[in-house]
């Protein structure tokens, strides 16, 4: 069975259109949503109806759940409040009420589905960053890399603890969004204590990034089945790996692909323009940060 994954689609309906018309092409099964589903672009309502006619599973993300009150507590810092708060004006009541009906987590026989980081409970597994780069490969916690983009963000829990999160649950694959940065790690069956340097090192990171140039729109990972994997499709509406072109993934059987799609990020911008938001928000999608 093929299962199309999206994530972070941010209110874009002109990416989510793209995107979900490549995954009908492909002839996915399936299609599921890791999350945010609103908050950044122009177009809440569209992108919320959209997800509701073309997903079969749907998980909440930090923006979906701060703009349907899911948490009192739950709140954005610097800029980004006013930014949400903006672009989500004109969200209907009755999405805001599909917003909130939505879990903060998906469980299969073998697959866990979240938007942010799978070791937090509620609501931190929502909002809780888990980044991924080559050279933490062999570290213990995930630390700030050298890339701009991800050091605005860190994770309490690192690659190793979330793959111990599998191992406590029993299942082989989770599935995260939330960082607009497509990624894969595996990890090797292990022996001995999980966060022991020899284990650590059966820890493998491949960043999309890396393996989607500009000249190509996609990136096949072969799948052990005796291993365990965290997957990130990357990001529908706001990518962030400075690629400004449309991320998600597909798995089927042993293999999973991320794609990548262009689309009128124009037209995106021209809405953008009317709204009460800092130029460099409006920019971004142009850009791919």
């Amino acid at each position: 069975m093929a299962v199309g994954i999206i994530s972070d689609i941010h209110g874009n309906i002109e990416a989510l259109e793209v995107v979900v018309s490549k995954l009908h092409e492909l002839g996915v099964d399936r299609i599921g949503c890791l999350g945010d589903i609103v908050g950044y672009g122009p177009n809440p309502n569209e992108t919320v109806e959209l997800v509701k006619q073309s997903c079969d599973f749907i998980v909440i993300g930090n923006h979906d759940a701060f703009v349907a009150n899911c948490y009192p507590d739950f709140d954005f810092v610097g800029r980004s409040w006013g930014i949400v708060t903006e672009t989500t004006k004109d969200l209907s009541k009755a999405n805001k009420e599909f917003l909130k009906s939505l879990k903060p987590k998906i469980r299969t026989a073998d697959i866990i589905f979240v938007h942010g980081n799978p070791a937090y409970p509620r609501p931190h597994c929502i909002r809780d960053y888990l980044l991924a780069d080559m050279e933490l490969r062999t570290e213990k916690r995930i630390i700030p890399g050298t890339d701009p983009i991800q050091a605005r963000c860190m994770s309490r829990y690192g690659l190793a603890e979330v793959f111990e999160c599998l191992t406590r649950e029993k299942r082989k694959k989770v599935f995260v969004g939330h960082t607009h940065l497509g990624f894969a790690s595996k990890r090797l069956p292990i022996i001995g204590e999980p966060d022991s340097e020899e284990n650590l090192d059966k820890i493998t990171v491949y960043m999309i990034k890396h393996n989607i140039p500009a000249d190509k729109d996609f990136f096949e990972l072969e799948l052990d089945p005796d291993s365990k994997y965290i997957f990130n499709p990357g990001s529908v509406g706001q990518p962030r790996d400075l690629d400004n072109r449309a991320s998600f993934m597909v798995i089927d059987r042993n293999k999973a692909t991320w794609y990548r799609c262009a689309y009128d990020y124009e037209k995106t911008m021209k809405k953008l323009s009317v709204l009460k938001i800092p130029d460099r928000y409006k920019e971004r999608i142009s850009e791919g940060k």
